[in-house]
């Protein structure tokens, strides 16, 4: 992280991975095939904000390009991390998603490594909520497509374990029923 900051300062033409102004760089929180994402302070309403950059540059229609924040500004709140803002990098090479950051929040991927199998309520509980999701999603004609324990968010709650859908990098929606969809990826 650093090394990026310093590369950031030198070049941020070359380097920065999105606009490091406005949304500068608390920490990592992950990486994939896709891009990756941060942990950022977002300078203009002084929050934390998660901002989601892309490997490659994407091209096509801001709709298309952005399709991932249209689809998970589409679903009910509760359900996953709403989107903040949209944007680029250096002309419109780098496109970046700000999500909201969930306070509190854990991957169930790094969940389940810290404290292992979760019991039968937890469990019930959990795909009782993803279920409920994934029928808000379906009914937004949405399709995840990736559904893994590292796109579940995971929090303790005096009710019980909460969750959230992220990463909806490989979604589908439908435009029309029967008809053609778009890929968000």
């Amino acid at each position: 992280l650093e090394s990026l900051r310093e590369a950031v300062r030198l070049d941020p033409a070359r380097y920065a991975p999105h606009d490091v102004h406005k949304y500068p760089i608390e920490r990592l929180l992950g990486a994939g095939g896709m891009g990756c994402a941060f942990l950022c302070r977002d300078a203009v309403f002084e929050r934390q904000a998660v901002v989601k950059t892309f490997w490659k540059a994407r091209r096509g229609s801001l709709q298309e390009i952005f399709a991932e924040a249209r689809i998970m500004a589409r679903l009910p709140d509760g359900h996953v991390p709403k989107p903040l803002d949209y944007g680029f990098a250096h002309g419109q090479e780098r496109p970046y998603i700000a999500m909201e950051y969930l306070e509190g929040y854990v991957d169930g991927e790094a969940w389940l490594a810290a404290r292992g199998a979760l019991s039968l309520a937890d469990g019930l509980g959990v795909g009782v909520q993803v279920a409920q999701s994934l029928h808000a999603a379906h009914d937004a004609k949405v399709a995840h497509l990736d559904l893994k324990p590292a796109n579940l968010l995971l929090k303790q709650t005096p009710s019980g374990l909460a969750v959230r859908i992220i990463d909806f990098g490989l979604a589908r929606v439908a435009e029309r029923l029967g008809g053609t969809s778009i890929q968000a990826s």
